[in-house]
């Protein structure tokens, strides 16, 4: 995943397997900071970021999936650091975000699951507003530029 802003001059990515994101300076390339996952025990299994957004106030939010267990089962979270690398609030998902968007107003995070459309607010990722079920499992979803609409997209149509 990667996420970059201009006006912070700085561009986030994260990698398939690796449980942090990585941050660059777009003006020059230069190494600013990694963040890592906030700890948990090592017998917990194998943990990685699906995905990542940003506010323009400076809110990194990362989508995590961990495997753990004898039988792998997965639990996903979403966290949130400051672009400092500060952690500020985790939060279990109902399942994997098929959709991970800040908010044009940069103090809440849209995260869509396949059964779950709701708006978080940053940084504590407290629930702000849950969207009403949608009739059918949400493939995708999307948040128009100004974001006043939402649009899902369902097995159902």
């Amino acid at each position: 995943s990667l996420y970059l802003d201009t006006e912070l001059d700085v561009v986030a990515s994260t990698a398939f397997l690796e449980p942090r994101a990585v941050l660059h300076s777009v003006s020059d390339g230069r190494l600013i900071r990694a963040i890592a996952l906030p700890s948990r025990p090592a017998n917990e299994g194998l943990r990685t970021i699906l995905g990542l957004a940003a506010s323009s106030l400076g809110h990194l939010i990362l989508h995590e999936v961990q495997h753990q267990g004898e039988q792998c089962e997965p639990v996903w979270r979403l966290h949130v650091f400051r672009v400092s690398g500060a952690w500020l609030a985790s939060r279990v998902l109902a399942g994997p975000a098929v959709a991970l968007q800040a908010m044009p107003d940069a103090r809440h995070v849209f995260v869509c699951t396949s059964t779950t459309a709701e708006l978080f607010a940053l940084p504590d990722l407290r629930l702000a507003r849950r969207l009403p079920q949608a009739q059918g499992s949400i493939n995708t979803a999307s948040v128009s530029p100004d974001g006043r609409a939402v649009l899902l997209g369902t097995t159902s149509g």
